[in-house]
């Protein structure tokens, strides 16, 4: 309730998929694009409040261009519910 409150571009592009020892995933994944923002670091999570998923930062977030204007990272999705 009281973690920092940030919009952004949300994209998901039908996931990662991965195939290891013929065994199919698809790893609930996104990219978010969002204003710069020092708080938010690779050890963050993420709440969608549209749907209630949780993700978690996955890499470390990109200041495009060093300039401290715009972010982008990867996020997954914590849990194994669809």
């Amino acid at each position: 309730e009281d973690a920092p409150l940030f919009f952004g571009a949300f994209r998901t592009y039908g996931g990662t998929e991965m195939q290891s020892n013929d065994v199919y995933t698809v790893y609930d994944t996104a990219n978010v694009d969002t204003y710069y923002n020092p708080d938010i670091q690779s050890d963050c999570r993420i709440y969608l409040c549209d749907t209630g998923e949780i993700y978690e930062v996955i890499n470390r977030p990109e200041n495009i261009n060093m300039r401290h204007q715009y972010m982008r990272f990867k996020v997954q999705k914590v849990g194994g519910k669809p």
